[in-house]
């Protein structure tokens, strides 16, 4: 859309209102409203309309939005729309503190296959059957731009004229969010785009902040980790070039053929039970590993849990019973220190004597051999090929300089990670990492990419004066055991050991922070839908923000000026001072204000 200045001279700059700026909607509009764009990637809410938004969420990752102009504003949180019969990922957006008129953008709407019109006075979006879905009008005065209602009812009052920012116009999303997808795609363990949305979509997933199934489904990559681990052989028959043989006719018979009399199902009050053994154990072992780790293992056994669904990985020296029975008794030890009894075991035919002598004496146990030549029979051939695509899949992201002979050191959240990609068989609304060994909390318990190179902390007890405060090393999985540590190995002398402040610094992907100027739009968000009477953010104080490490704020290579974040806050502030006239009690930690001068002076007289 062009303006024209009251010389009528063309100006180069989308505009949201010209000379007189006044919204003036038909008089059946109420409520709050949208600027319909077709130059805007998705839908971007003002402040002043999330009141008439659902499922707003400040704790999701911010995205930048860009215009033609070069400015950038960053969103506060995540909403959607409150209207009915949208198509599926239509409804999402992105509350922008700095806008004054919300903006929706029709892309989404025809990636969905729907049909956009515009006429001299309305616009109407038809689903792909032909029949609409959202109408709007087109303003009479003012720049005479199309709006769509952001909530269907007729009790709002007519919003005030206000005049619009150029950042509203030609926006597009800058890679923060798909960062965060990204990293988060890594520590998972680069899986399959179809695998990981299905876990995400069961809520597998639901404790990692930001990572939601829209945010997966746009920017799930496709990682050439994914592909060296997980590729396949192509099917035959796929786009075949041999000629189709033309039908063969059936020539039909002179004497039609009788169906044979069926006898009608008579109700019978018997019932059938079948006894058999709920909780089977399938076990094998893998192939030589190609390098021999340090602590001397090259085999991996796998074990399957029939009821949890749950795979289980642990290493071994070599296939003799000695070591063999180690890592048996230490898969069983961890299953029965989680409350899982097995009833079962389905061994392969090659078990020894001394193998079977553990199960059924030691264990009180029993057992079952699959039937010769037949290792499909057992089901722990097909939890090997998961577990080593999986495997492998990590092992093609780690660092360049990872020390190859400490790989059995990353089994323990491989293990975790595969099972969070799988569902309980007995109970499917939950994982089977959770069946196995109770709920993930990411919050508690955060995971990143396995090989990564870390800067650890040198603790002030241990180093010397001028020591460095960090030093080089290895992320090996997260610390179950510890809140919110680490595993790693120094990069010189190859110790294991946890920490709990890592810096990560991945040889490829960009590492998603919290910069202050987050947690003070988040601050602000949940305070005015405190007094709003909204629905408040899933994480309620800036000490748990603080936690997220690994949200996103900005692009790689683009850092917004002090100067910048203060003109965004005090946008901010003409909409929140009214909400907080009468307020006794007002507590916004101003330690996070710092840099942005321009608010702190209204916001201490607020507090005073």
């Amino acid at each position: 859309f062009l303006a024209k200045d009251n010389n009528d001279s063309l100006l180069g700059l989308p505009c949201l209102s010209v000379s007189s700026g006044v919204y003036s909607p038909p008089k059946n509009s109420c409520g709050p409203s949208a600027i319909v764009d077709s130059g805007a990637s998705g839908k971007y809410f003002a402040s002043a309309d999330a009141i008439a938004l659902i499922n707003v969420d400040p704790s999701a990752p911010t995205i930048s939005v860009g215009s033609c102009t070069g400015q950038r504003a960053e969103s506060s949180a995540t909403a959607e729309l409150n209207l009915p019969n949208l198509p599926p990922n239509t409804a999402s957006g992105h509350i922008m503190p700095s806008f004054v008129h919300s903006l929706v953008g029709i892309g989404p709407f025809c990636d969905a296959d729907c049909s956009v019109t515009f006429t001299k006075t309305d616009v109407t979006v038809y689903d792909p059957k032909g029949q609409p879905i959202i109408s709007g009008w087109r303003e009479s005065t003012g720049s005479k731009l199309w709006r769509f209602a952001l909530y269907p009812t007729d009790v709002w009052h007519q919003p005030k004229s206000n005049h619009a920012s150029l950042q509203a116009f030609s926006a597009y999303d800058l890679p923060s969010v798909e960062a965060l997808v990204y990293y988060f795609h890594a520590a998972a363990g680069f899986p399959k785009k179809s695998t990981w949305l299905k876990a995400i979509r069961a809520g597998n997933y639901s404790t990692w902040p930001g990572l939601t199934a829209a945010n997966a489904t746009k920017f799930c990559p496709d990682a050439d980790e994914t592909i060296l681990g997980h590729l396949k052989q192509a099917r035959m028959g796929t786009r075949s070039t041999k000629p189709k043989q033309p039908p063969v006719k059936l020539l039909r018979s002179s004497t039609p053929s009788v169906p044979p009399p069926t006898t009608p199902a008579t109700p019978t009050n018997e019932l059938h039970l079948w006894d058999g053994p709920i909780s089977k154990l399938f076990i094998d072992g893998t192939g030589k590993f190609p390098v021999r780790a340090r602590s001397g293992n090259q085999y991996i056994l796998i074990a399957y849990h029939h009821k949890s669904n749950s795979i289980l990985m642990e290493p071994y020296q070599t296939k003799s019973d000695k070591h063999r029975l180690q890592a048996y008794n230490s898969i069983m030890d961890r299953l029965l220190a989680r409350g899982h009894s097995v009833d079962l075991h389905i061994l392969d035919n090659e078990v020894s004597a001394e193998f079977k002598h553990a199960i059924t004496v030691e264990r009180q146990s029993k057992y079952q051999l699959v039937p010769p030549d037949m290792h499909r029979r057992n089901q722990a051939e097909r939890a090997i090929q998961s577990a080593k695509d999986h495997f492998l899949a990590i092992l093609a992201g780690l660092d360049p300089k990872f020390p190859p002979f400490m790989w059995d050191h990353l089994l323990p959240q491989a293990e975790l990670t595969l099972n969070l990609l799988r569902q309980s068989r007995s109970n499917p609304s939950i994982s089977a990492w959770e069946h196995y060994n109770g709920p993930f909390n990411y919050d508690a318990t955060p995971i990143n990419p396995l090989g990564c190179r870390v800067l650890i902390h040198n603790k002030p007890a241990t180093r010397k004066s001028w020591d460095y405060r960090a030093r080089e090393g290895f992320n090996v999985g997260v610390s179950l055991e510890h809140y919110r540590c680490s595993k790693v190995v120094d990069a010189e002398s190859k110790h294991i050991q946890i920490s709990d402040t890592v810096e990560f610094r991945h040889h490829r992907l960009t590492q998603p922070t919290v910069t202050p100027h987050d947690k003070v739009i988040h601050s602000i968000t949940n305070l005015t839908s405190a007094i709003a009477n909204q629905p408040a953010a899933q994480i309620t104080s800036t000490n748990q923000l603080q936690a997220i490490k690994y949200k996103p704020s900005s692009p790689p290579g683009s850092n917004p000026s002090r100067h910048n974040q203060s003109v965004r806050m005090s946008l901010l502030l003409p909409q929140l001072m009214p909400r907080l006239q009468g307020c006794r009690a007002l507590h916004l930690p101003m330690h996070h204000l710092q840099g942005c001068q321009s608010i702190l002076t209204p916001l201490r007289c607020l507090q005073g």
